[in-house]
């Protein structure tokens, strides 16, 4: 027996034809309605929603995802690997029905947990020269030691800017860009906690970072060691809690370089 509230939903960006397609088929077949999906659809206390397998990275259909429990996601494709493989004509009705049907609330995972890994492993190794932890290990190094010599008067402000302050923005940033685009699979995974804290301590090293790029161009602002120590262990936080998830995500840090080298 059906759920209450249940409805039947489709998320289509780029192949609203499909969709179309299968509003037709519900409507003629299995008499009933799909409708386009929404994120005001989200507050319903049970949503069935259709995805086609090649657009189950959309954004925002993952936003919608992660921050509601409620949905039960269904993939449909064109081979086996699909939850329901449009292809299979004998079975379609039949299954179809199953999953409307379903009376256990048991979303289906709309990426497995091994694929949620492989991406992971991609956040962690790939994206140029540099592992994302060898990027954080480069902007503590520049970061750290750039303010610090010109503390010590050991540089001046120009040599400062170009040969550390430029050079530890860069991997901040990249670290940052790479962060922002795999944080939502962190939060599918069921690490939304240790995501959000690493997002929490990076916002406050970019204050850190401002100062930074005011203490080239204004020589007047005041810095000393604490303080940068202070946010320079920001970077080590994130870093332990990064080192913790691949070591329980059993993901290979043999070719990481060790964490320890730039501190």
């Amino acid at each position: 027996m059906k759920p209450v509230n249940n409805k039947s939903l489709f998320f289509a960006e780029s192949h609203k034809l499909l969709f179309s397609s299968l509003q037709r088929y519900f409507n003629f077949i299995l008499n009933e309605k799909l409708n386009p999906f929404s994120a005001a659809e989200s507050d319903a206390s049970h949503n069935v929603i259709f995805v086609y397998k090649e657009e189950k990275e959309n954004p925002e259909l993952l936003k919608i995802l992660v921050n509601n429990s409620n949905i039960e996601v269904v993939v449909i494709g064109y081979d086996s690997n699909s939850t329901i493989n449009i292809v299979d004509l004998a079975n379609l009705k039949n299954n179809f029905e199953s999953e409307l049907s379903n009376a256990d609330f048991k979303p289906h995972q709309l990426f497995p947990e091994e694929e949620l890994k492989a991406k992971l492993k991609n956040f962690f190794h790939s994206h140029g020269e540099d592992s994302l932890l060898e990027k954080l290990n480069w902007v503590k190094y520049y970061l750290s030691n750039g303010p610090r010599l010109l503390l010590q008067n050991e540089i001046n402000t120009s040599e400062y800017e170009t040969k550390f302050y430029k050079l530890g923005k860069q991997y901040w940033t990249s670290f940052i860009r790479q962060v922002n685009q795999y944080k939502i699979y962190f939060q599918l995974l069921g690490l939304k906690d240790e995501i959000d804290e690493v997002i929490s301590l990076k916002n406050q090293f970019d204050q850190f970072v401002i100062t930074l790029d005011n203490l080239s161009q204004h020589p007047e602002v005041q810095i000393n060691e604490p303080f940068i120590q202070k946010n320079i262990d920001l970077l080590k936080i994130i870093d332990q809690i990064l080192i913790k998830i691949k070591k329980d995500l059993d993901i290979d840090v043999s070719d990481v370089q060790n964490p320890g080298s730039r501190r």
